[in-house]
């Protein structure tokens, strides 16, 4: 989370979190521990406010906006830790193939994977068929009359 941006969907701000780390983090613990147990978000944790953020000078074209979502901090940290825990857990199952969404696996480690693949291809003679798609930043690069 950064300091300085705008308000979420709850009217906390990131400062509010950070400003008092222990109790902060004490209440938080007791409150994802609650929502843990009885399997129930917050109302605001899943409503985000959509703004449009002006790139360029120009106020009468779409493409010069770009849109974000305000979401509730305390719901953001939530959903930080969640996902540090699945991570965790799932990380060694998923194989070394499946790089999207994950840390510190890049599009040149599949390059060398499938460079690896092609070469055992080749020693084996055997025939090959990949598939190899790389996007990158495909929202920025979408038409915007198609979303």
């Amino acid at each position: 989370m950064n300091i300085g941006k705008a308000l979420g969907a709850d009217n906390i701000l990131d400062e509010a979190l950070k400003s008092h780390i222990e109790p902060t983090a004490n209440t938080l613990h007791v409150l994802f521990r609650k929502v843990w147990e009885e399997e129930q978000v917050q109302i605001d944790w899943k409503e985000g406010h959509l703004i449009k953020i002006l790139e360029k000078k120009d106020l009468s074209k779409y493409e010069n906006y770009r849109g974000t979502t305000l979401l509730s901090v305390p719901g953001k940290v939530f959903n930080k830790v969640l996902l540090s825990r699945m991570e965790d857990a799932v990380d060694d199952r998923i194989p070394d193939q499946q790089v999207g969404f994950r840390k510190n696996r890049l599009c040149t480690d599949q390059i060398a994977t499938l460079r690896g693949i092609v070469e055992q291809s080749i020693e084996w003679n055997s025939s090959l068929c990949t598939n190899f798609l790389y996007y990158e930043k495909v929202f920025d690069s979408m038409d915007k009359r198609i979303l």
